[in-house]
């Protein structure tokens, strides 16, 4: 059976070579599940910029999503931002209903 509850979706951009320090504050704040992506081409107010191709980590940028309920969100949303600032990255949220089953 599934149900529809109030949850939290987040999307935080940050360079490749640090999403496993984003990954290690996830597991401590208790986060059971997330998605790292890689972030291929995108466009920036600089322009645009593509990383098809590229070997080196640098320059590479990731987007981590998850999806939490709203009491774990709510608890750990400080020190996400907290850290998103100090890794140079950028973090949103929104409300979203979810189904779980």
């Amino acid at each position: 059976m599934t149900q529809s509850d109030a949850h939290v979706r987040f999307e935080m951009e940050i360079d490749a070579v640090q999403a496993g320090r984003l990954e290690e504050l996830l597991e401590r704040l208790g986060v059971e599940r997330w998605l790292v992506l890689p972030g291929q081409s995108g466009r920036t107010p600089e322009g645009r910029w593509n990383r098809t191709g590229q070997i080196a980590p640098s320059g590479r940028r990731v987007l981590v999503v998850m999806t939490l309920e709203r009491g774990l969100a709510d608890r750990i949303s400080p020190e996400l931002h907290d850290t998103l600032d100090h890794l140079h990255g950028d973090i949103i949220a929104w409300p979203v209903a979810a189904r779980q089953g």
